[in-house]
C-alpha cells in the first residue's frame, strides 16, 4: 500500500461515525479521535472491488452516486477523497477533478472545526501525492482557516496537528515544525486531564507521521500521564484505550498491549456492572479497530460475564444483545 494509502487507512480512526444516540453507553464517548477504523474500511474496500448486489464491481460514477446518499458531510468527503485519488491514479483526470470538487463542497459543510481541518488536511495530502501543488496548498490554507476557528484548546490542538501534517506533505517543512510546536505548547497548558490526553494523543500521532520520534514519545508520555489523572474510571479507561490504539497505529505493539491492559484495569474499577459491561465493550471495539481481534474477543467475553451480573433483567438483556452482536461482527485473525 502506498504512503497515502496508509494515511487514508490510519489517520482517521474509529470515532469517524457520528453518534446519533448520545445517551447510549455503547456508543464511543471520546471525540478526540472522531477523525481517528471507519476510514480504514473506506480505503480497504478497493476501488474496483466494491461489488454491487450481483457481485460485479461498481463504476466510479456508481460509487459517487452511492456516496451522495450518505447524510454526514464528513463521511461523504472522506469517501470522495478516496475515490478521487483512485480516479487520478488511473488517469481519469477529469473525473478526479469533479470528485475532488464534490469533496471540497462537503469539507465546507463539516460543522466541527477540528474535524473540518482534518479532512481538508487529508485532501491536501492526496493532492500533494498526485503532484497537484496548487490544489494541495489551497487545501492546506483551508485546513489552517478551520483550525483558526477552533475555540476550545483541545479542539485547536487536534486541528493544528492535522495542519502540520498537511504542511509537511506539501513541502512546507519549517511551517509544519512551527505549527506542531505551537500545538505542543497549547497542549501543555490544557488543565483538564481528559482534554489534555486527547489533544496530546492526536499531536503524538502527527509527530509520528512526520517521523519525529523523540517529539512523538515526549508528547505521548504527557498524554498517558494526563489520562492517569482522570478520576472517573470509565473516561480514564477509555482515554487510555484510545492512547493504546494510537500506539498500535504507531506499530508500538508492546507499549500498546501494556496500555490496553492499564485501560482494562481502570474499567474494571467501575462499580456498576451495567456501565462496566458497556465500557468493556467500548474497549473491545477500540482493540478491534487497532487490529487486535483476539484481545478484543477476550474483552467482550469479560463484558458478557459482567453483563450477566446486571440485576435489572431488561437492562441485562439489552446489554447482552449488543455485546453478542459485537462479538459476531469481530474480524477473525490473530493479534500482532
Amino acid at each position: 500500500m502506498s504512503w497515502l494509502g496508509r494515511r487514508l487507512g490510519i489517520s482517521f480512526g474509529s470515532r469517524l461515525e457520528a453518534n446519533p444516540n448520545g445517551n447510549d453507553p455503547m456508543r464511543p464517548m471520546l471525540h478526540g479521535c472522531c477523525l481517528l477504523a471507519g476510514c480504514a474500511l473506506l480505503w480497504g474496500a478497493a476501488i474496483l472491488g466494491c461489488g454491487g448486489p450481483s457481485g460485479q464491481a461498481r463504476s466510479f460514477q456508481e460509487q459517487i452516486a452511492l456516496v451522495q446518499k450518505e447524510p454526514d458531510p464528513q463521511r461523504r468527503a472522506l469517501r470522495l477523497i478516496r475515490i478521487g485519488y483512485q480516479q487520478s491514479k488511473l488517469l481519469d483526470t477529469a473525473g478526479a477533478e469533479s470528485t475532488f470538487w464534490l469533496a471540497t463542497r462537503d469539507c465546507r459543510a463539516i460543522e466541527d472545526a477540528a474535524d473540518r481541518a482534518g479532512v481538508w488536511a487529508l485532501l491536501a495530502e492526496a493532492q500533494a501525492a498526485l503532484n497537484h501543488p496548487e490544489a494541495a496548498r489551497r487545501a492546506v490554507a483551508s485546513a489552517q482557516s478551520a483550525a483558526d476557528e477552533a475555540a476550545a484548546p483541545e479542539q485547536k490542538v487536534r486541528a493544528l496537528s492535522h495542519v502540520g501534517q498537511a504542511q509537511a506533505a506539501t513541502g512546507q517543512h519549517e511551517a509544519a515544525a512551527a505549527t506542531l510546536q505551537s500545538a505542543e505548547r497549547m497542549a501543555a497548558e490544557i488543565h483538564d486531564p481528559l482534554d489534555h490526553a486527547s489533544a496530546a494523543g492526536a499531536l503524538a500521532l502527527a509527530y509520528h507521521h512526520l517521523d519525529q520520534r523523540d517529539a512523538r514519545d515526549r508528547v505521548l508520555r504527557a498524554a498517558i500521564q494526563a489520562a492517569e489523572r482522570v478520576e472517573d474510571p470509565k473516561p480514564r479507561g477509555l482515554a487510555q484505550a484510545e492512547l493504546a490504539a494510537r500506539q498500535a497505529k504507531m506499530n508500538e505493539k508492546d507499549a500498546a498491549a501494556e496500555t490496553f491492559s492499564v485501560a482494562l484495569r481502570s474499567i474494571e474499577a467501575i462499580p456498576s456492572p451495567y456501565f462496566r459491561a458497556y465500557a468493556m465493550s467500548e474497549l473491545a471495539q477500540r482493540m478491534a479497530d487497532a487490529g487486535w481481534p483476539t484481545r478484543a474477543r477476550q474483552t467482550l467475553d469479560r463484558a458478557e460475564r459482567t453483563a450477566e451480573k446486571i440485576p435489572e433483567r431488561d437492562l441485562q438483556s439489552q446489554a447482552l444483545q449488543k455485546i453478542r452482536s459485537m462479538m459476531n461482527k469481530l474480524p477473525r485473525g490473530d493479534d500482532p
